[in-house]
């Protein structure tokens, strides 16, 4: 005679619909998400009946005792006592009973370890009692589905990962290309002998474009920093407020443009903290510009402080096109986006609040996001440790330096094998004043500082032959340790590369492209030097 055995699959469950199958619920709840028998009437009796009936968290045996000991149970015969014991619930009892229930067997279906859920065999039609070789045989099942469960669950999650990799490749282009299309236009124009004002509308439209792109790149790399957990903050006491003005100073053509109010209420008392003031206000710039771009216009964007128990309080609260419950779940994650639909002129890869996460979690802090749906605005709320017994007075001010010498004196050695850029970039310098000359190969640089005195030196690390840092080291050591100001510049923006910079005697480092006026500025001052001489001193 064939046995008939019903067969059930259940796993404790959660509201997520992606972390269901691996956390119990907070509502200690089991959902039966599969059931086999030979009539399909008990099949949906069977589900009928764990709707009407949960398992009891708290009963000795059954499903959740199964979950909470990961071990096999076996009860060989479903006596009346039994039953009568273990269900008070009258109706329910007298279902069981003209069920005819036999015999039950319970095994855990895990993951790696972990108890996900449970599979239960009952007997009824074909009265079989079942024994410890049916249990061993339930358990390979068991751990046969675990794996199929595990594997179906990888499955789903590469599957993810990949839709998101194309997704972000697919905006990733589309933000790269954008820029191009008017840098190419204003280069034609600029090709074409303009007039002085064609010129300057030019120049400007390149230099917008091209502060786009660099900060698209530089997301990139702050996104391969994270990954790596190769960001490192710089820690002094600063004023949370300076930080919010300066962001709030990024963020205002944005809010302009699109006739936003911006609320801010800050309180008169300082807001001191131990963090690296450049982070930070990339952090709150990040903020302000999501608020911005979900904000329809004449919105209104709220920032506010508050202080309780050693914690600084910063929320940024708008009224834009908020976000549903699924998108809020994840708004920290990588590559996220929001309804791909939404005007995307603006730019954005779905990487800056993922960066604000993981920057206030090196500062000691969380962020938060929350929002009421659709079209009832956002709100991220960051807490982050205040440094006590810290008054602004206290706070260091900004270094300040005396003008430098006249830039007309100065002799400049531009080092760089990609002719375009070294050209471009030393028609910038001469403008301004500075004597420059051209070296496209590090063994002709090396040729030209032998043969004449040089105040600067603009060297590119990826040079052919030999890298620039060691381009850098044969300087300092022809000149005994001293020499001319250097200047490393390079598209590589780690910190490792800026330390071997300093180690190889370059007295500064910049990445490409490189800002004219971050440059200008320290050629003006020649304060660089003062970092390459501590390096130096730390390292000796």
């Amino acid at each position: 005679m064939r046995r008939r055995w019903h067969a059930s699959l259940a796993w404790p469950y959660h509201t997520s619909p992606t972390g269901a199958l691996l956390t119990f619920s907070v509502k200690r709840a089991i959902s039966r998400v599969a059931v086999a028998h030979v009539d399909p009437a008990k099949v949906a009796l069977a589900h009928d009946l764990h709707r009407r009936y949960p398992p009891d968290p708290a009963a000795a045996t059954g499903a959740w005792q199964v979950i909470r000991t990961g071990q096999a149970e076996l009860l060989a015969e479903i006596s009346d006592d039994i039953l009568a014991a273990s269900i008070e619930d009258k109706v329910y009892l007298q279902i069981i009973r003209d069920l005819g229930l036999r015999s039950y067997i319970g095994v855990p279906l895990s993951i790696r370890g972990k108890t996900i859920g449970v599979l239960t065999f009952i007997s009824a039609e074909s009265r079989h009692i079942y024994n410890t070789a049916d249990v061993d045989i339930a358990i390979e099942i068991g751990r046969r589905a675990g794996v199929a469960i595990d594997n179906s669950l990888l499955y789903r999650k590469l599957q993810e990962n990949d839709r998101r990799k194309d997704e972000f490749l697919a905006m990733l282009g589309h933000e790269l290309r954008n820029p191009l299309a008017p840098i190419s236009a204003a280069a034609q124009l600029l090709s074409n002998h303009p007039a002085p004002v064609q010129v300057q509308r030019a120049s400007a439209v390149i230099a917008r474009q091209v502060a786009h792109m660099t900060g698209l790149v530089d997301d990139l790399l702050d996104v391969s920093r994270v990954t790596r957990g190769d960001v490192v903050i710089d820690r002094e006491v600063i004023d949370l407020r300076t930080v919010i003005h300066c962001a709030i100073e990024q963020v205002r053509p944005l809010i302009k443009s699109k006739s936003q109010h911006l609320h801010v209420t800050l309180g008169e008392t300082e807001l001191a903290i131990e963090g690296d003031h450049k982070r930070l206000v990339q952090v709150m710039a990040n903020l302000l510009n999501n608020a911005a771009k979900f904000t329809h216009p004449g919105g209104d964007i709220h920032v506010h402080s508050a202080y309780s128990s050693g914690m600084i309080r910063i929320s940024v609260r708008d009224n834009g096109i908020g976000m549903p419950s699924e998108l809020l779940s994840q708004a920290f994650d990588l590559f996220v986006q929001g309804d791909t639909t939404v005007d995307r002129s603006l730019g954005g890869l779905g990487l800056g609040l993922a960066l604000v996460k993981h920057l206030i979690g090196l500062h000691g802090g969380t962020v938060a996001a929350d929002s009421d749906g659709p079209d009832h605005g956002s709100a991220f709320t960051i807490d982050i440790p205040c440094a006590l017994g810290t008054a602004a007075d206290d706070m260091p001010a900004p270094a300040v330096t005396g003008p430098g010498r006249d830039p007309g004196s100065k002799r400049v050695l531009l080092v760089d094998d990609n002719v375009d850029a070294a050209v471009m970039l030393s028609m910038v310098l001469e403008a301004d004043g500075y004597q420059v000359e051209l070296a496209h190969h590090p063994f002709d640089a090396l040729d030209q500082l032998a043969n004449g005195a040089f105040d600067v030196v603009l060297l590119d690390i990826g040079l052919p032959e030999l890298d620039g840092r060691e381009v850098a080291r044969r300087i300092r050591a022809d000149a005994g340790g001293a020499g001319p100001l250097i200047i490393g510049v390079s598209g590589y923006g780690q910190e490792s590369d800026l330390h071997s910079a300093l180690a190889a005697g370059m007295d500064a480092y910049l990445i490409k492209p490189v800002d004219p006026s971050k440059l200008l500025n320290l050629l003006n001052t020649g304060a660089p030097r003062a970092a390459r001489d501590g390096y130096a001193q730390q390292h000796e």
